[in-house]
């Protein structure tokens, strides 16, 4: 995604920073495919309008649900 600026648009919601599963997936270092599970399972707040719509997000949201994240997992051991 080098050089590519993220798209964003003015709503009541605030900037909406439009990306696609890949471009999601590629910012959190993930595999696209998860990008699902993380909506489902972690809270990721990402949205869909219609069925088959990109993945929609703010930026505030997406970095008030990282700091959640770190600080929910900080400290875990995955070696096990």
């Amino acid at each position: 995604m080098a050089g590519n600026k993220p798209k964003l648009a003015g709503s009541r919601l605030g900037p909406i920073l439009y990306r696609d599963n890949a471009e999601i997936a590629d910012a959190l270092g993930v595999n696209h495919n998860d990008i699902k599970v993380l909506v489902d399972k972690h809270g990721l707040p990402a949205f869909k309008i219609g069925g088959r719509g990109k993945w929609k997000l703010r930026q505030a949201d997406l970095d008030a649900w990282l700091i959640d994240q770190q600080e929910k997992y900080q400290g875990v051991n995955y070696d096990c």
